[in-house]
């Protein structure tokens, strides 16, 4: 069974392209265009990988990035 993969983005081009592109590969892939909408998300079905665009958010990027670690829940994301 393919792994879930959350892609996490604003830009919703680079959404759409990667999302096609996991899923050629047979992953179940979601897509967020807010860290708000996917803290949603991980609490409903915590994926296995999270890709995050990084450069849109910066520091509310890195602090989300710490939260998931802080969480025993979802440290190993």
């Amino acid at each position: 069974m393919a792994g879930c993969i959350l892609i996490i983005d604003s830009v919703a081009t680079n959404r759409i392209v990667l999302k096609v592109k996991l899923q050629a590969a047979h992953y179940r892939v979601f897509t967020c265009a807010a860290l708000v909408e996917a803290r949603t998300q991980i609490a409903d079905a915590p994926p296995d990988l999270i890709l995050l665009d990084m450069t849109a958010d910066g520091q509310e990027a890195r602090e989300f990035v710490r939260t998931l670690r802080a969480n025993f829940q979802t440290s190993e994301i």
